[in-house]
């Protein structure tokens, strides 16, 4: 009944919906915070596609993406696209996760495959399948930096950006411990700090890093090729950044 058995080909959307809307609670209705990037970003698509009638992908490459000139795709339309793509070198260690029987659960919800493979990176996966380089990022990001409007366009009004960087939940997460979250994004506390209180921001797989901070008007992405930490450490990388972002900041406000 979840999304397990399904191969990775465009017509997994429907599938994975459907599937999604029969399971069962797997909580028996309490409120667990679970970081799931794969079902996530069909539950939220589904909504798109039944309001607007766009796929995500589709929706975010026109709304967005194209308005601000962004390299960023969710679903990567050819194969000139997808040969673009740095290869990602793997750490020496493979990455831990935490010996749950939840985590094991969620991080297999979608099935097996090569996440890099044209087959995945090519189907509709709006949760999981974002492809782009660290510019692309800070674009993006900086819609939420602006409070919503960028290039003199109005993309979210100021009442979502602010929600969106409210804590909705403090609890801790089965494979990352305590996560302070607005919507979507993590938000600045001791065991997941940002640059400054005010941002918030989340990172990828292999050690990318999104932020955008509404009060300094500040944005960055990063998107490295080369993952050298394991789950239970912040990337030396990302700490770099976040610490010289700490100090400019104030002085943009």
């Amino acid at each position: 009944r979840a999304a397990s058995s399904l191969s990775w080909t465009s017509a997994v959307l429907l599938q994975a919906t459907a599937r999604l809307a029969a399971e069962p609670h797997w909580f028996e209705g309490r409120k667990v915070l679970c970081y799931h990037n794969n079902t996530y970003g069909f539950l939220l698509g589904e909504i798109i596609r039944r309001v607007d009638g766009r796929m995500a992908s589709q929706f975010f490459r026109e709304e967005i993406a194209e308005k601000i000139g962004a390299d960023f795709q969710i679903v990567l339309r050819s194969k000139a696209d997808f040969h673009r793509l740095a290869e990602l070198k793997q750490p020496d260690t493979p990455p831990k996760f935490p010996d749950s029987k939840l985590v094991v659960r969620v991080l297999t919800s979608i099935g097996p495959g090569d996440t890099m493979s044209w087959e995945r990176l090519s189907a509709e996966s709006p949760g999981g399948g974002g492809c782009g380089n660290g510019r692309s990022i800070a674009q993006v990001c900086a819609i939420m930096a602006m409070d919503g409007e960028l290039n003199g366009k109005r993309f979210l009004s100021g009442k979502i950006v602010e929600e969106a960087a409210t804590e909705q939940v403090f609890a801790e997460e089965p494979a990352f411990g305590w996560l302070r979250m607005g919507l979507g994004f993590g938000l600045h506390s001791i065991l997941f700090p940002a640059p400054t209180p005010t941002a918030f921001h989340w990172g990828g797989y292999g050690g990318s890093w999104a932020m955008m901070d509404p009060k300094s008007r500040l944005s960055l992405g990063y998107a490295p090729n080369n993952w050298i930490v394991d789950l239970e450490s912040l990337d030396p990388r990302l700490q770099r950044f976040s610490d010289a972002l700490a100090k400019v900041a104030p002085g943009l406000n």
